[in-house]
């Protein structure tokens, strides 16, 4: 789907990823890794007719509604992207006060919102792995994590995972992420470089089973109404 989800991304994949992908989507703040993810949620939805749900742990339906319109992005009632909050989350599967190192209620709260709805989704958006990790009060062993992963492939959807990493090669808090980078399908990076005095985004896919793919960074930008871009091999 990545391929013609996101402009510019023919260039950089040669054939499409696995379906049903793990993917996870890591970077330094403002490197506009929510934002290419709803691009790719966005558009796959509309070109393919079914439905997307992203999921927002880290600010409320209301403030990231804001914030992508803010970029002309169209988000109402009518768009095939739907988007929850953590409170509707927890909402949806009745839970009551701490999660108890329990990752599930992600996967019960998005069958739930299914059979509520009635709707099947293609594509879904986890924002972030940082703050589902700090309200489950999970150890983040191997085994838990590839449990959580096993479950969110049952959804049968392409899933994209946001994790902020404060510097390149540094995980989530502060700790080399062994088994998310282990077990998931898909990683792209997002940073933010200076070359010849001038702030540089870029994306690069590090990692992506199934798919053959460039190796090197390209430049990104933000169109209005279109989301990121990728628009040329970043020479550095």
């Amino acid at each position: 789907m990545l391929r013609h989800a996101i402009p510019g991304f023919g260039s950089i994949m040669e054939n499409d990823e696995l379906e049903n992908s793990i993917i996870i989507v890591d970077g330094p703040p403002g490197s506009l890794k929510s934002t290419l993810a709803f691009t790719a949620l966005m558009n796959h939805t509309r070109e393919t007719n079914t439905k997307g749900l992203y999921l927002t742990l880290e600010e409320s339906k209301e403030r990231h509604i804001l914030n992508l319109r803010g970029m002309n992005l169209l988000v109402d009632e009518t768009s095939p992207a739907k988007i929850i909050d953590y409170k509707y989350s927890r909402k949806l599967v009745k839970m009551e006060g701490g999660v108890e190192g329990e990752l599930n209620w992600i996967v019960n709260s998005i069958k739930e919102y299914n059979r509520i709805h009635g709707e099947k989704f293609s594509c879904l958006v986890i924002d972030s792995l940082n703050a589902l990790y700090t309200i489950a009060g999970t150890l983040k062993n191997r085994v838990e994590v590839y449990f959580f992963f096993e479950e969110l492939r049952k959804i049968e959807a392409t899933t994209f995972i946001i994790a902020e990493t404060p510097q390149q090669g540094i995980g989530i808090d502060g700790s080399l992420m062994g088994a998310e980078l282990f077990l998931c399908d898909g990683l792209i990076e997002l940073g933010v470089m200076e070359i010849d005095n001038k702030v540089e985004r870029y994306v690069q896919i590090k990692k992506m089973r199934g798919a053959k793919h460039s190796l090197d960074k390209y430049s990104i930008d933000i169109e209005e109404g279109k989301g990121v871009i990728a628009t040329e091999e970043l020479i550095v």
